[in-house]
């Protein structure tokens, strides 16, 4: 019985992707399954009986591991579920193999799409609450569960997955609706670049079993953003290779791995009739209020997989900063560059000088003013060296900035965006050793400073579009929709907005409450 008890706290973390599903439980610092999104039936009848029989559908890493001789499908298509039978099979393999807990025992956050219809809502929580009989349900917005793992409720969320890039802008936890763009720009159409590309070096992929699974770990493995993709794409020389499961190794040329993932921020490679990424941000700021223009500027945050190519982040902010003029004159702005135009003001650091202090050798007391010597030792009082002892410490990491181009590097990958050059981490250590630091001694009169000497500020200077620009980097942020679940989901305050069968059936509309109501 207190077993029972025990299990009715449980808070099951449900984030189905299109390529990977990601569960766990609530308050969790990771998920405790992931597992590719895809459905196995076996090509050919089984002739020989096998103990236990064999399986007709087989799900996720099942699938994979016998892809040689399965049917791989995937249920979920840009966006929106193709195959309820699948979908299914994927939600019982949740509940029974991954996480091995009666679902009847279990309350459900569910992370949802933001554009999913209300009707597609309804029927996901009858499936939770009739079907399993979970004892509760809370369909949740997927981009505002990203923006609160990163500690914020205002923002612009930025979610490029497999099938959809969607760019959300949020205030105070309410999505604002009528300015999210929705963009079949992602991850697969860079793996349709990717095939391409190959193909003209002599590389077919088209008979090979799971082409998809293949073609992302590929791009995973060998594919960057480069800030100059013309300058890169000229060392021919640089080639990697691959491994495919029947043995074959391939190459893949520097400019199949450098403008595979070009179509992001150029589109028109592959004839898509879309908007580039960059600007899918900025006409989803437009449609915001001006007032919140610059904030949503300033928190920026990515997730998904195709934002953790190496130079994603520094390429988005170079082509937005190109962009921003379009939006035309931002409501305080003006205030900023006065404020940041104005000469700096000089501030006193200096503190009162100090009169008497005594002597660390014999004890006696020395009036500084008069002399800095012991009258009764001799011994010199006034301030010198100070020494400070440094510990050992050995670590590995990529350099900071590149040994072919010398640009500094502003996060650690293992191409540089710059040149393409690929970058090997180095031993860094810091000797154990007595340092003597020179303290001068203190001033009787004022020193001024320029505070601007301290550290450069976020505000706007001239016409330098790149300081409006801030954008977040979950940690782990191809997980930050479950991590934000995780953690609204061991929130007291926030199991009040689970739905049960009963309230459900009373009125099914309750499927739809916001978050933010508890913020």
């Amino acid at each position: 019985m207190a077993e029972d008890n025990k299990l009715e706290e449980y808070t099951v973390i449900i984030d189905i992707g299109e390529a990977f599903v990601k569960v766990g439980f609530a308050g969790e610092e990771k998920p405790t399954s992931i597992f590719p999104t895809v459905i196995g039936k076996p090509k050919y009848k089984p002739v020989m009986q096998v103990e236990g029989g064999s399986k007709e559908i087989y799900v996720g890493n099942d699938a994979m591991n016998k892809r040689g001789v399965m049917k791989i499908s995937h249920p979920i298509s840009r966006g929106t579920i193709m195959d309820w039978d699948a979908y299914y099979s994927i939600l019982t393999h949740i509940f029974y193999n991954e996480l091995r807990i009666n679902p009847e025992q279990a309350n459900i956050l569910y992370a949802e799409n933001c554009l999913t219809t209300p009707d597609i809502k309804k029927f996901i929580a009858r499936i939770f609450l009739e079907t399993y009989k979970c004892k509760s349900v809370y369909i949740a917005n997927a981009p505002t569960l990203a923006l609160f793992s990163a500690g914020l409720v205002t923002g612009i969320v930025v979610e490029s997955g497999e099938g959809l890039t969607r760019i959300v802008p949020i205030f105070e936890g309410k999505i604002i609706e009528h300015a999210v763009q929705k963009m079949p720009l992602a991850g697969l159409d860079v793996n349709e670049n990717l095939k391409a590309l190959l193909l003209r070096t002599g590389v077919n992929l088209s008979g090979t079993s799971a082409l998809r699974e293949i073609l992302r770990e590929i791009k995973e493995q060998n594919c960057f953003i480069a800030l100059d993709p013309n300058k890169i794409t000229k060392k021919q020389d640089e080639v990697a290779y691959y491994s495919l499961p029947d043995g074959e190794t391939i190459s893949i040329n520097i400019h199949s791995r450098v403008n595979a993932p070009e179509i992001l921020f150029h589109p028109e490679l592959l004839g898509l009739p879309v908007n580039s990424l960059p600007q899918g941000i900025i006409d989803a700021i437009s449609r915001v209020n001006k007032d919140y223009w610059l904030k949503m500027l300033d928190n920026i945050v990515l997730t998904g997989g195709n934002t953790l190519f190496t130079g994603f982040e520094l390429r988005l902010r170079q082509e937005l900063a190109l962009l921003i003029p379009q939006l035309g004159s931002f409501p305080g702005l003006d205030n900023m560059k006065k404020k940041s135009s104005s000469k700096p003001q000089m501030v006193n650091l200096t503190g009162p000088s100090k009169v008497i202090d005594s002597c660390p050798k014999c004890g006696g007391t020395a009036n500084l003013q008069e002399s800095d010597f012991c009258p009764d030792c001799g011994e010199n009082i006034a301030m010198g060296n100070a020494t400070i002892n440094i510990g050992t410490l050995q670590t590995t990491k990529y350099p900071e900035n590149c040994p072919s181009c010398n640009h500094k590097l502003k996060e650690e990958s293992e191409y540089c965006p710059f040149c393409g050059n690929k970058l090997y981490r180095e031993i860094v250590s810091i000797p154990s050793k007595l340092k003597q630091i020179e303290v001068p001694p203190i001033d009787e009169e004022m020193q001024d400073f320029e505070a601007s000497e301290f550290g450069e500020s976020n505000e706007y200077k001239g016409t330098d579009f790149d300081r409006l620009i801030n954008i977040v980097k979950p940690e782990r942020r191809h997980l930050a929709i479950f991590n934000g679940a995780s953690i609204l989901g061991s929130l007291k305050s926030f199991k009040k907005l689970f739905v049960t069968h009963l309230q459900f059936l009373t009125n099914p509309d309750s499927v739809y409450l916001d978050f933010s109501q508890i913020l």
